[in-house]
């Protein structure tokens, strides 16, 4: 296997694990800051943005993506 083929399955299953990977075959549309947004909407929106900039996963290296 090559350095991408591992980082490839760490990216599948990473993005998997939290739902992601139907943004990374369909893609994403950022939804556009407007009046028509309430002022909690916008909060939740600017929340949601400030957690997936978090690290929030365990390191996985290429030893253990077989056991997962």
């Amino acid at each position: 296997k090559t350095n991408y083929d591992n980082w490839c399955l760490q990216m599948k299953t990473l993005l998997g694990s939290q739902s992601l990977w139907d943004i990374v075959e369909k893609g994403f549309r950022e939804p556009e800051e407007d009046e028509d947004q309430s002022v909690a909407q916008i909060a939740t929106l600017k929340k949601t943005r400030v957690k997936d900039k978090s690290p929030s996963h365990p390191k996985c290296n290429p030893r253990c993506l077989p056991l997962l």
